[in-house]
């Protein structure tokens, strides 16, 4: 599901018999807005994850900046930061595509 709620393709079909739920009720998950939110600040407590907050983004701007001084590249870039983010033991929560 993205973050405006809409779930591309038929997903609710294919995941629906996993968690055992109707197809419908999937799609109408994440129209209420906050569930989405509630939901994630329930992942990050239980996970002991942290969010990607203001200073986790100066101090990954800084660090690729210097990556950047090497390269033109800039898929190669996305590719080294998201490795990053993988590879970290911190806990912090891997940020969307569209923050990155």
């Amino acid at each position: 599901m993205d973050a405006g709620g809409t779930n591309p393709g038929n997903d609710a079909a294919l995941i629906a018999p996993q968690v055992n739920a109707d197809p419908g009720d999937i799609e109408s998950y994440a129209k209420r807005d906050p569930t989405r939110r509630e939901h994630f600040l329930e992942l990050l407590q239980e996970y002991s994850w942290q969010n990607f907050g203001l200073q986790q983004y100066r101090e990954m701007s800084a660090w690729l900046m210097n990556q950047a001084r090497s390269t033109d590249l800039g898929m190669a870039l996305i590719t080294l930061l998201i490795s990053v983010f993988f590879n970290r033991k911190d806990g912090m929560a891997t940020p969307y595509m569209s923050k990155l």
